[in-house]
Formats: C-alpha cells, structure tokens, sequence
C-alpha cells in the first residue's frame, strides 16, 4: 500500500536533486572558465579590458553618441566611427557602465545605470555640440529609444543598428529566450552567471576574429536587457525625432521583423528603414558597415 504513494515523492525528489546537483556543478564549471578567460584578458589600472575603452574621434559642428550592445564594447564601432570622424562629425563612442570590467563587480549594476551613463554622455556633447544624434547597436539602440522617449526635445535623432525590440528565437529551443530567462531565475541557485557558447553573428570572415566582448553575463545584466525592450514597447509613436534604422534580415540575435513593425509605428516626422543585405546581426563589423556609414552620413547631415 505504501509504495504507490511514495513512488510519486521519491521521483520528484530524485528531479530536484539532479536538477540541483546539476546546477551546481555548472555554476562551478563556469567559474573556472570564467577564471580561465579572466588569466588571458589584459586590463588597464582601472580594470577595464585593454582596447575596450571609451574614445572620441573627430570634430564637427555635429555629435554623434554611440552605444554599444549586450555584452559588447566601444571597439566594435572603431570602423564606423573612424570613417564618420573623416567626413566631419564629432563621434563619441561610449562605454556602458558593465561593460569590459571584471564581471563580478559587473553583477552590481543596479537598473537604470546604464540611462544614467548615457544622459552623462549626452549632457557633456550638448554642452559643446547643438545638435547630438545617438547611434545604437542591438541593446544600445533599445537605450538610445529609450533616451529620446525621454528627452525628445533635446535628442537631435536616432539612428539604430539591429535595434533590439525582441529577442529572436532562432537560438531559443522549445521557448522563448525571455521565458529560459525566467526559467533561470526562479529555479537555479547556484548559477549567478552564464557563459555565451555561441558564435559571433557576423558573415564576414575576417570580422569573426573580433574578441573584444565579454563572454560572462551576470544574471542582473540579462533583467536589465528585458527591462529595457519593455520600456520602449508599444512606445513607438511617442518616437518623436528623425529616426534611421539599419536592419538585416539575416539577423540571429534580434528580431528584425519586429523592429521593422516598430518602425512603422514611430511618430516620428522624418524616418527610414534600410536594409544591409550582407550583414549579421553585427552591422558595424559585417559587410555593408561602409554603406551604414553611406546612410548615417547622409540622412544625418540632410535632417
């Protein structure tokens, strides 16, 4: 008579301790890795990874601010902002506050960090600049909306690189990354950081040597992320500033249809929406960040 009933609870327990046990020895795996990688990164005396530091390039009457995306750092606009530096634009790039610094004071970052740095950006160009424009990738563009959301009256325009308004589920099985997101955070204990496995989305070949990103994610990072797409969701008519998106359709990491979507949606005056049909999700190493420049220099310099 007692087996039937404890049948049931003797194989619940046994999925909760695999679970756990499993938990556990990937929460340490990852540590070690993590320890691994950290022995081959060089860092500056501030503890920023070397060659992912903020820079400005160029001066001109107007500023561009660009932003970088999840995981990513200043580096990967050194093409773009070398090339529009050349035709007369101030280009700051920036570098959000948990980016290229050691990934244990990364898991400190408290929402709206991120904004916060971005406005310092900002309040610094506007000082200088009368016109500041911000330039997002993937996550930065999702902040530069944001921003200007914010601060319409002050943000010059947007131009917004495989913006990111949803994840894509092309490297999501059976659910959404949003639902494996909380998932995560409701069922591990001992995981606080994920390591990322896949490949850079870039089709250019010689751009996938391209290393200066991080590849630890604290699991604050990732609530940030999502806070961020649900700030600007359903808020694209309140987009009121010239606004230029570059997307791909062979995009990997964010859904390009829904950024299209949300493009339709703005309310801003001058918009457009192009196409690079030679790039990955890393429009500003991919083949066609020389057309990108083409495009921000040209819609920018005409608004």
């Amino acid at each position: 008579m007692s087996v039937p009933v404890l049948y049931p609870a003797l194989v619940a327990a046994s999925v909760v301790v695999v679970w756990l046990a499993g938990d556990f020895l990937y929460a340490r795996l990852t540590a070690l890795r993590l320890a691994r990688w950290e022995s081959r990164v060089r860092r500056d005396p501030d503890g920023i990874r070397v060659g992912c530091r903020d820079f400005t390039a160029g001066s001109g009457p107007i500023a561009l601010l660009f932003i970088h995306g999840f995981a990513d750092s200043p580096a990967i606009f050194r093409p773009m902002a070398g090339a529009l530096a050349l035709r007369g634009f101030t280009c700051r790039v920036m570098r959000l506050p948990d980016s290229s610094i050691p990934r244990p004071l990364a898991a400190e970052l408290h929402l709206g960090d991120q904004l916060r740095a971005i406005s310092d950006e900002f309040k610094a160009l506007r000082a200088t600049h009368d016109k500041v424009w911000l330039v997002g990738h993937s996550l930065g563009g999702t902040l530069a909306i944001e921003f200007a959301l914010l601060r319409p009256a002050e943000v010059a325009g947007l131009v917004l690189l495989a913006p990111l308004v949803r994840v894509s589920h092309w490297r999501s099985p059976l659910f959404s990354p949003r639902t494996w997101f909380q998932i995560g955070r409701r069922t591990l204990l001992f995981t606080r950081m994920l390591e990322d496995f896949f490949p850079m989305d870039v089709r250019r070949q010689d751009a996938r040597a391209f290393d200066e990103c991080d590849l630890f994610m604290p699991f604050p990072l990732y609530a940030e992320l999502f806070r961020a797409v649900d700030a600007v969701r359903g808020h694209a008519p309140g987009v009121a500033v010239p606004v230029l998106f570059l997307l791909s359709k062979h995009d990997h990491v964010t859904s390009w249809r829904a950024a299209e979507a949300f493009f339709h949606r703005c309310g801003s005056p001058r918009k457009e929406l192009k196409y690079l049909p030679g790039s990955g999700h890393v429009i500003p190493l991919d083949h066609g960040w020389t057309q990108a420049v083409e495009e921000v220099d040209r819609f920018v310099r005409f608004a």
